[in-house]
């Protein structure tokens, strides 16, 4: 008898897709004698339905609570130093010399980075007094951060006395994400690796208020990955879009971006993430497998 060809097997069913949350988190941050608010987008990475961070309050309750990070540049338009100087310079005796590696970045007067060099390289004849031999022009600054990118100086025109002086004894402090549990894990921070160093140093990379030239134009961390992300504008940031976001996994909570912390997206499955979000929590949520 003759026989019936066999169908074809049924094709692949595509990987089931999964829904997680993200909030856009404010963080209490010190400012002065008072505290402010400053936001990154979180993503419930170990999926407990919760924002794993310092802070008892998503939206911010004035008060700096648990355990703080010192020395991230989480406002860059608004950091807190200890002491500023007309005269003196890194490595004298009023001002503590740059740390092994640190680098030198250098930004216009409309805050684009215009060069980076090493500390060790600054001309010494000149590293002492003015500019350090930097040819910052009007409305010119330099930035100083240390070979984990934590800011340690700034070299720029005071608003006050509209003279250029160095300042230096970084005081920034502001809540974060807890560090991991070793057998839950804990959530990463959506972030965007502008300057492609590596390593996330301030709030220009984070998903927040801070615009990539540090000015605060956002009201909050979805409407800045709209901006840059959502190509579309169909409220989701899926496909070819994702490119160049990345996940903060900082896993020991200290704000320095160490090896390994820094993941793609697809190391966790996500596809999408959605750009619409509720006032009320400031929730929002992701696509994953």
């Amino acid at each position: 008898l003759p026989t019936c060809p066999s169908e074809p097997p049924p094709p692949p069913r595509p990987p089931e897709q999964k829904k997680g949350k993200m909030w856009d988190v404010f963080f209490d941050a010190k400012d002065g004698t008072k505290t402010q608010q400053r936001s990154p987008i979180v993503l419930d990475l170990n999926g407990n339905g919760r924002a794993d961070i310092t802070g008892s309050n998503i939206k911010g309750n004035g008060k700096l609570e648990g355990k703080t990070v010192k020395g991230f540049d989480l406002d860059p338009s608004n950091r807190q130093w200890t002491t500023k100087s007309e005269m003196h310079r890194p490595g004298g005796k009023v001002v503590p010399a740059l740390p092994k590696g640190t680098k030198v970045e250098v930004f216009d007067a409309k805050g684009k980075k215009v060069k980076t060099l090493d500390a060790s390289a600054l001309d010494k004849s000149k590293a002492n007094s003015g500019d350090m031999g930097l040819g910052l022009g009007k409305g010119m600054r330099a930035e100083f951060r240390d070979a984990n990118g934590k800011l340690v100086g700034e070299l720029k025109t005071d608003a006050q006395k509209n003279k250029l002086m160095y300042h230096f004894g970084n005081v920034n402090e502001n809540e974060w994400t807890k560090a991991w549990d070793k057998k839950k894990g804990g959530d990463g921070m959506l972030v965007w690796d502008v300057d492609g160093d590596k390593k996330i140093t301030s709030g220009k990379e984070l998903f927040g208020h801070v615009d990539v030239d540090g000015k605060n134009r956002f009201a909050n961390g979805y409407e800045k990955l709209s901006k840059y992300f959502d190509k579309d504008g169909n409220g989701r940031v899926e496909g070819k879009e994702l490119k160049g976001l990345k996940i903060w996994e900082d896993r020991n909570g200290d704000g320095v971006t160490q090896k390994g912390e820094l993941v793609s997206l697809a190391s966790h499955g996500i596809s999408s993430l959605n750009t619409r979000f509720k006032s009320k929590d400031m929730s929002s949520s992701y696509t994953h497998e």
